[in-house]
């Protein structure tokens, strides 16, 4: 059985020179031209995804991460390396539809992904685009629906969703094509806070539940806290990964890569400078709660026992 789902060697990647003045990435490849000139957006990247792995990739503006998630469904393909989804080469033009099929895009902008009047038909667009039966995507639309909590909004306009309900909405159009994995390209960049809980909660519940492998694009740190492995990126290149705790106890490395920790670590960081016992696993408000509620117990022992 063939453990990783994508595999990624050594890739580079420049974008034409006419891009020089971007600031940020492109949404899709632009015609080619002379690429010599610039520093590549992707340097001999290698990266490799277990099925069912729940992966965050980080970085700030520019440093190709969203340049990375366009080389795992073919958008972009590489300059020099190789992009493999299970045995298909993304370089070649025989598995594109098929690459797509198995790794699904949700990008930052949920209004610019609308296409229908109504939810349902807007979870049915993909379905009817490669000729699914029509006697079985009524069945289809009603399961990515409920898998993403939109249930009994079948009938509602698109329009007259929140954010967070648009995003879900086009993460359940591409779970009624069952892909193996769904990659969220800053998909929660543009939500206030309730709609990023949301779509997190979706990715933790489709991961955790149903096995889907999630990649998440994002700047925002808390969003890998719950992760299996993060990468975090950095002029093109991966600057750091391993697990969450792994990446967050490097806050030299982080703030290099533009970035901060997440609250969680910064207010755990502050309680170690002024002499508090916490851990440098502690990474969630759970586990913060749960390591200072256990602090608290022992003073009260100690002063008990004095």
């Amino acid at each position: 059985m063939q453990k990783n789902l994508i595999r990624i060697d050594k890739i580079t990647y420049r974008y034409p020179t006419d891009t020089e003045d971007m600031t940020e990435e492109p949404e899709q490849e632009l015609p080619s031209k002379d690429k010599g000139s610039l520093p590549p957006a992707l340097d001999r990247i290698d990266l490799e995804v277990e099925k069912g792995q729940f992966l965050c990739i980080l970085g700030s503006n520019g440093s190709g991460k969203s340049t990375l998630a366009r080389h795992l469904n073919a958008l972009l393909v590489p300059d020099e390396g190789s992009v493999w989804i299970g045995d298909m080469d993304t370089r070649d033009d025989r598995y594109l539809w098929e690459i797509r099929a198995q790794v699904g895009m949700v990008f930052q902008n949920p209004d610019n992904q609308m296409v229908a009047s109504q939810i349902e038909e807007e979870v049915a667009f993909g379905l009817e685009n490669i000729g699914f039966p029509s006697e079985d995507m009524e069945q289809r639309v009603k399961e990515a629906l409920a898998s993403v909590g939109l249930s009994g909004l079948e009938k509602e306009n698109p329009a007259n969703l929140s954010g967070g309900q648009k995003q879900r909405t086009a993460v359940a159009g591409i779970l009624a094509m069952r892909p193996a994995c769904i990659v969220l390209d800053e998909s929660t960049a543009m939500l206030d806070p309730k709609g990023r809980r949301e779509i997190m909660n979706t990715v933790l519940e489709l991961n955790r539940k149903h096995g889907i492998t999630m990649i998440c694009i994002t700047h925002f740190m808390e969003e890998a806290v719950h992760a299996d492995r993060v990468f975090v990126m950095h002029k093109g290149k991966i600057l750091l990964s391993g697990t969450p705790k792994e990446v967050f106890c490097k806050s030299d490395e982080i703030l290099e890569a533009g970035l901060k920790l997440p609250v969680i670590c910064q207010i755990a960081e502050e309680l170690r400078q002024k002499g508090m016992k916490i851990p440098a696993s502690v990474i969630t408000q759970q586990q913060l709660i749960s390591c200072l509620t256990g602090i608290s117990e022992n003073e009260n022992l100690n002063t008990s026992d004095s």
